[in-house]
């Protein structure tokens, strides 16, 4: 199972309801207890004990695997019992079944840091490592969810590409250090500006991009024209002779590629880029 397979099986687990995993997981506990005990000793059925343990470790927690471990090893050992003959020895049996708890707490602890790991990976792979904000993949993520969003619930979509004006006149002036401060500084401010349903990424270099989700073209400009000022305070704080050039496009009716927003975001940042610099151009898309 490779790590994109199992990170859209951890992702689509994480997504149900905790009880309701849980509850199937110890349902399935339960049937495989009924095919040990009809099988006997002559058909291992081990392997059925541990699926439940491994999605309960890896959907939840570690400490909810545990929980599932300890039950599956309770189970086992009631059947192990139920299944020996009178003349055998029950030492056996619990020594087995101590063994088997210590397996499945392995188990259940391994998976669960599996789990851990792997959506790390995904986080730091759609982080930017300079700003701490996402990075382009990132957002291409995001569009793809908000375009789905709102074509279903028919609100609009607003993107706002932003260009950080003589930002290589500050990074030649002062030296990579303050351009990558700078960087930050804006990252920063346009982060904390935002609704937590809104997101800032950026997309390279000086450019960055804010997507604003179920937002119209009124309050897309009280915002972005809000984002501006503050970012223009931060800028005169350090000193630094930098404005920003900003594209804004609002879609009433979506375009068919995500590809297609951010280039038309872009060719607006472009035109004020082109024509003085240290504003934004507003446009409204109506398709259909």
């Amino acid at each position: 199972m490779t790590n994109q397979m199992l990170l859209k099986m951890i992702e689509y687990l994480s997504c149900q309801p905790k009880n309701i995993v849980i509850g199937v997981c110890l349902l399935l506990i339960a049937l495989s207890g009924g095919i040990d005990y009809l099988t006997g000793f002559a058909i291992s059925v081990d392997i059925l004990y541990l699926i439940p343990i491994f999605f309960v470790s890896v959907a939840i927690n570690k400490y909810s695997g545990l929980f599932i471990a300890v039950i599956s090893s309770l189970v086992k050992l009631f059947i192990s019992l139920l299944s020996i003959s009178p003349n055998q020895n029950n030492l056996f049996v619990y020594w087995n079944s101590f063994i088997y708890l210590l397996t499945v707490i392995i188990i259940a602890l391994i998976s669960s840091e599996l789990s851990e790991s792997i959506k790390r990976e995904k986080l730091i792979s759609r982080i930017d490592f300079l700003t701490g904000i996402p990075n382009r993949k990132a957002l291409f993520e995001s569009l793809e969810i908000e375009i789905y969003r709102s074509r279903r619930n028919h609100q609009p979509l607003t993107i706002a590409y932003l260009d950080c004006d003589n930002f290589k006149a500050v990074n030649d002036r002062l030296g990579h250090q303050a351009g990558d401060a700078l960087l930050s500084v804006v990252a920063r401010t346009l982060k904390s500006n935002i609704r937590a349903t809104d997101l800032t990424a950026r997309l390279g270099g000086d450019e960055f991009v804010v997507l604003l989700p179920d937002t119209p073209e009124d309050i897309a400009f009280q915002t972005v024209s809000r984002l501006q000022n503050m970012l223009l305070t931060e800028m005169q704080k350090f000193n630094w002779d930098v404005t920003f050039s900003i594209g804004i496009a609002t879609f009433n009716s979506l375009p068919d590629s995500i590809d297609e927003i951010i280039r038309t975001a872009d060719e607006l940042m472009f035109v004020v880029k082109t024509t003085g610099k240290g504003r934004f151009e507003h446009k409204i898309f109506n398709q259909d």
